[in-house]
């Protein structure tokens, strides 16, 4: 991981939070396809296939902008 990020995962797909200059989600599913989405909020059918734990959404990358972040 990149210094200063966070990982885990949510219905067992790893997220990795980094702090960045904008919001942004980049989803990476199992065919290979990235959806990049700016802000902070995930669709409902991306939501939907993490939460039905389908093994189509591999991984989320959040960024977070760093004005966000207080420490």
């Amino acid at each position: 991981l990149p210094p200063k990020s966070l990982a885990f995962t949510i219905c067992q797909v790893p997220v990795i939070y980094s702090r960045g200059g904008q919001a942004e989600l980049i989803v990476t599913f199992a065919d290979g396809r990235t959806l990049h989405a700016a802000g902070s909020r995930l669709d409902a059918d991306t939501s939907r296939r993490i939460f039905e734990r389908n093994g189509q959404v591999v991984q989320l990358q959040v960024t977070v902008p760093e004005a966000a972040v207080t420490l």
